[in-house]
């Protein structure tokens, strides 16, 4: 049986709480709900959009609005102390300014992605340091670029003071595994697909030396000799996966949402970014990428947890690693 938890006053409103809501594991219905058997008084307002939840749900989303009541100071006028008046807290950031949003965005992909001439920050200093990519030293400068990836997502995330669980940062659950498989299955079929898609376009307006060239272009090359190579790049493919996904989908895609109000547009956005961010590897690459952000990114918006993604991100590279190595 359902059972109505706010009422929201626009279509917004109700899409930034029932994406807060999903992002707890809550599904939240809008509109009339005619099995609402313990539905609450209206405000009166024809615009007024009734939410309900599962019975089931309703401790946990009371706990979870008052949670955000304390956070802001504020009341719950609409629905006797159990929803928020305005749900502005609802979404990460929805509490800032739109300019400090996207400055805040720029400086972290600024300082974590691959911008200049095709190197991240870190990676730009271990070359000056004269260190490479190597089996040699385990990879270990793609190790370190990685997680100071990380550390920036999180320390923006910290600093944000927005919930971890809004970016998708919860504990990692056996349910995560099977969604991974599915979005491995999926993303590798989708990339493989469109890359041969792209491939025929191009030979057909560019010609066959063209795509002769893009094809046979020098690509990074792996070790997988013996079990140490082959649990180091696993560990490379684990922490390309997730500081990826981290930064892609579990920060970017939320961010986008509060900027763009539209989850299908920030989607669209973080895989066209994550697409951009490959442009150095050339249009083949570029593709690709923006094919499995598309994927990772849907998935993302479904089940609002980074596990699966990055899961799947990263058994997507080892198999990728694995065809390359030698």
């Amino acid at each position: 049986m359902a059972k109505q938890i706010y009422i929201a006053r626009s279509e917004i409103e109700a899409h930034k709480l029932r994406l807060f809501l999903a992002a707890h594991g809550i599904e939240a219905h809008i509109g009339n709900d005619d099995n609402a058997a313990e539905s609450v008084h209206s405000p009166g307002n024809e615009f007024a959009l009734p939410m309900f939840v599962d019975d089931a749900d309703w401790d946990e989303a009371n706990e979870l609005l008052r949670e955000f009541a304390d956070q802001s100071g504020g009341e719950f006028p609409n629905v006797d102390q159990t929803s928020l008046e305005s749900v502005e807290r609802v979404v990460p950031g929805a509490n800032r300014s739109a300019w400090s949003l996207w400055l805040e965005v720029i400086v972290v992909f600024a300082l974590a992605k691959p911008l200049y001439d095709g190197h991240s920050l870190v990676d730009l200093v271990t070359r000056a340091l004269g260190i490479r990519d190597t089996a040699a030293n385990l990879y270990l400068p793609a190790l370190i670029y990685n997680g100071f990836a990380i550390l920036v997502a999180f320390t923006a995330i910290r600093w944000s003071g927005d919930r971890w669980s809004s970016f998708g940062i919860t504990k990692p659950t056996w349910t995560d595994v099977v969604t991974a498989s599915i979005a491995y299955v999926v993303a590798f079929g989708a990339t493989m697909m469109g890359v041969d898609i792209l491939i025929d376009i191009l030979r057909s307006r560019c010609g066959e030396h063209y795509v002769y060239q893009l094809i046979h272009a020098p690509r990074p090359s792996y070790s997988a000799n013996g079990w140490t190579g082959f649990a180091v790049l696993l560990l490379l493919a684990m922490s390309i996966g997730y500081s990826e996904e981290l930064l892609a989908r579990g920060y970017l895609i939320p961010r986008l949402e509060r900027l763009l109000q539209s989850t299908w547009a920030s989607v669209i956005a973080s895989a066209g970014v994550f697409g951009v961010l490959h442009w150095h590897r050339g249009i083949l690459s570029m593709w690709s990428a923006f094919l499995g952000g598309l994927v990772y990114g849907i998935a993302f918006a479904w089940t609002r947890r980074l596990w699966p993604v990055a899961f799947a991100h990263a058994l997507y590279d080892f198999s990728i690693f694995l065809a390359r190595s030698g």
